[in-house]
Formats: C-alpha cells, sequence, structure tokens
C-alpha cells in the first residue's frame, strides 16, 4: 500500500502514511517468535521510512494496540477469552484522529495498551 500511494504524496508534498501494529512489535514474548518477528519487521518499516519521507513532507507513524476483540484466534481453531480486548472502535478512533489534522504532523509512535481491570 505504501509503495501505490507514496507517488501520490510526494507530488502533493504532504501525506500520512498510518502503519497498524501490534504491541508484539514492541515487545518480544515467548512462543510468539514468528509473530513478533512479522511485527518487529512493520515496526522497523515504519521508523525507516520516517526520515526517508520527511524531507517530502509526508509523515509515517505506527499505532501498537495490545490485545483486539477479533475472532483473530478462533479462525486459527484456538479457543481464547477475547472479552478483554481492546474494541476495534477504539483503534478507528485514533486513526479518526490522526486524520482530523489539515496537514500531516509527524506524530510519535502512538502505543495504546490495554490493561484489563
Amino acid at each position: 500500500m505504501t509503495k501505490a500511494v507514496v507517488p501520490a504524496m510526494k507530488q502533493q508534498k504532504s501525506g500520512l502514511i498510518i502503519n497498524i501494529n501490534s504491541q508484539g512489535g514492541l515487545y518480544a514474548k515467548a512462543e510468539r517468535s514468528v509473530y513478533t518477528a512479522s511485527k518487529w519487521a512493520v515496526t522497523g518499516f515504519t521508523k525507516a521510512m520516517q526520515p526517508e519521507l520527511a524531507p517530502f513532507g509526508i509523515a509515517v507513524t505506527g499505532i501498537y494496540p495490545g490485545m483486539l476483540k477479533t475472532d483473530m484466534f478462533n479462525k486459527m481453531g484456538i479457543d481464547k477469552d477475547m472479552s478483554k480486548g481492546l474494541d476495534t472502535k477504539e483503534v478507528a478512533k485514533t486513526v479518526e484522529f490522526l486524520l482530523s489534522f489539515d496537514t500531516p504532523t509527524t506524530f510519535p509512535e502512538i502505543g495504546i495498551k490495554h490493561i484489563a481491570n
């Protein structure tokens, strides 16, 4: 997706790329090596694109939510209680907030970590 949008953003000299990742892109957990590796790759991609695209007025940021209420585990045949996960609408609200700025702004990485009560 980034490859598809960057040429137009460079031409208009502005843009905002938001990569939605996972806490797995920041913290490693045992028995999740492949998942963690894939998420760290997205983190590295995000961080590398920031200085690469900044001279063109393009901001790049990452969102790193914790456990989300999805059916991902069910689809994999794993029975896991997701009731204490973060609602995906909260992540959507974060994206909406970032998009509400008139001009692209360089944002720090946004880590959304849900702590269950």
